[in-house]
């Protein structure tokens, strides 16, 4: 869905926790940096923060439409 940086950083931080609660400290130290430098929002790539939406987007707020649109195909 993407987000703010503020989001992206807690979303980072959460798959960082995850790893390391199973034992894995420095897989997920590998796993953040990589998902860090990789998911950029400010290349045109397929695994970017925020792919979905219209490039280039940055970390922008979603807007009410943007989550209208997510929950009506998401069944958040």
């Amino acid at each position: 869905m993407g987000g703010t940086c503020k989001e992206r950083r807690n979303a980072d931080q959460e798959i960082k926790d995850r790893l390391a609660g199973a034992g894995k400290p420095g897989i997920a130290r590998l796993m953040v940096a990589g998902v860090f430098v990789g998911e950029t929002p400010y290349l045109p790539t397929t695994f970017r923060w925020r792919y979905g939406w219209p490039w280039p987007r940055g970390y922008t707020a979603l807007t009410d439409k943007e989550w209208k649109h997510i929950k009506g195909n998401t069944g958040l």
